[in-house]
């Protein structure tokens, strides 16, 4: 089973990560827009030698991003959202980049998605 999490560079996203890493899954696909936090999630790859995991760069705000990061993807963990900016940069950042995901999610089989969120999103 191949897992997408999105904002996985993110303080969620690294727990979530370890978490999986320590419950047994190995094969992950961590999507980032800061290449800054990839860092992070190397050192975190790096307890786990056995384990999978392509750190790929991109913004779920671009479709072609969308789908280049669900392609052969199972089980998605959709933890990126906007968490600071204007009204509309939130809007973009969250609703519309979920969507686009979403929209690159639609038809594959079997798939799970867990979105994660909050109040303040």
């Amino acid at each position: 089973m191949k897992i997408l999490i999105t904002g996985a560079g993110g303080f969620l996203g690294c727990a979530v990560v370890r978490r999986l890493l320590e419950d047994g899954y190995r094969d992950f696909r961590c999507l980032v827009r800061d290449p800054s936090k990839q860092g992070k999630l190397r050192a975190i790859g790096a307890e786990f030698p056995d384990a999978r995991m392509e750190i790929v760069r991109g913004n779920l705000n671009s479709p072609a991003d969308a789908q280049r990061a669900a392609d052969g993807i199972d089980t998605i963990f959709h933890l990126a959202s906007a968490m600071k900016g204007s009204a509309a940069d939130m809007v973009l950042n969250s609703v519309v980049a979920s969507r686009n995901l979403l929209d690159a999610a639609a038809g594959r089989r079997p798939l799970r998605i867990v979105l994660v969120s909050s109040f303040g999103v």
